[in-house]
């Protein structure tokens, strides 16, 4: 293995087309200009560590590297571009600053734990797995993320300081959700529910924030789901039964118009109990207060109208009626409501934008 451990370098280091067959350790390495990494190779268990390093300018283009150790690191102005990572690579407890991390292949794990970015750019970068646990993103110098989160851990992130954009990619080809909502269904715990619900919230917020309401939409169904089938109580987290997803407030709420955010879906049902009602009266043939007489001289539009108004009257507080308009009435306002909660999100969401 290279040696430059512990190095206090101000001249600027380029290293082309080397092949490090071992790896390379630059442990407690100090580099005040920039040190520069391109086409390097290396043998298939060589490890590069860079723990304790501090870098005032580092670029690593076009590279393929096993195992990479960047924990307890500064780096400043990196510039990590279409590289390939073989094994696990750690940058726990770092300190990016004006770094750029752009078409990078991850074929293991990727570790960002407990660590901390400024102005920070993720681009196009592939994932087997990876987290960014109990990371902070500085609300003050906002980093950007416009790449595939669909295998990335955010459990315990500060999302105030990103700006997701809308290329951005939460779910895999096969299941929905962001992967943290995955991982929660295929083995629920009262810790991981609480942590859930709030990488989802935390998600929802700063979409909101950047004006970005249909993901943010998302976030807030995946987040509602979870509450619909679970139910914690004090330490015990315990499946909904079947009748409660179904017939509860919350379960009527997701069915009626997917909780606020599905405009087809209220549509739907208020035009089928609206076709309903009228194909009810239409087949019934009788009208309130009329005599039978009356109905029978009517024409065949004047009856459709009839039967129009009729169903009208019953959706809307709009006179008296028998029994049936009554119930129609009564299936028609939390119909009504729910369109109009959703008809009301978004002209709010119009407006801010």
């Amino acid at each position: 293995m290279a040696d430059f451990s512990g190095l206090c370098k101000d001249a600027t280091l380029t290293f082309i087309n080397c092949d490090f067959e071992a790896g390379a350790n630059f442990t407690g390495s100090t580099f005040r200009s920039a040190v520069r990494f391109k086409g390097i190779t290396s043998g298939p268990g060589a490890q590069f560590d860079f723990r304790r390093s501090k870098f005032a300018e580092v670029h690593l283009i076009g590279s393929v590297i096993p195992q990479v150790d960047f924990s307890f690191a500064e780096l400043s102005h990196a510039k990590f571009f279409s590289s390939k990572f073989t094994g696990i690579v750690s940058l726990n407890d770092a300190k990016l600053t004006d770094c750029n991390f752009m078409d990078l292949v991850f074929e293991k794990e990727a570790k960002f734990v407990a660590s901390r970015f400024s102005r920070c750019v993720f681009k196009n970068l592939s994932f087997k797995t990876a987290t960014f646990k109990s990371s902070i993103f500085d609300s003050k110098e906002l980093s950007v993320m416009d790449t595939d989160m669909s295998s990335v851990s955010l459990l315990g992130v500060d999302f105030s300081g990103v700006k997701f954009t809308d290329r951005t990619k939460w779910d895999n080809d096969h299941h929905h959700g962001i992967y943290d909502v995955r991982v929660f269904y295929s083995n629920p715990t009262p810790d991981s529910f609480a942590s859930t619900l709030g990488v989802l919230r935390s998600l929802r917020d700063n979409h909101e924030y950047h004006l970005m309401y249909r993901v943010a939409g998302q976030f807030f169904v995946q987040e509602m789901e979870i509450r619909r089938k679970y139910s914690l109580q004090g330490k015990k987290l315990s499946e909904r039964p079947v009748c409660h997803r179904i017939f509860s407030l919350t379960g009527m709420y997701f069915w009626v118009c997917g909780y606020g955010e599905s405009l087809k879906r209220a549509g739907m049902w208020l035009a089928i109990l609206f076709g309903t009602s009228f194909a009810f009266f239409a087949l019934a043939g009788e009208m309130p207060h009329k005599a039978d007489a009356a109905y029978a001289s009517l024409g065949m539009f004047e009856k459709v109208g009839a039967h129009l108004k009729r169903t009208l009257a019953a959706f809307f507080p709009l006179g008296g009626g028998d029994l049936p308009d009554y119930a129609v009435r009564v299936m028609a306002i939390p119909l009504l409501g729910a369109f109009f909660i959703v008809i009301r999100r978004r002209l709010e969401r119009k407006l801010r934008h």
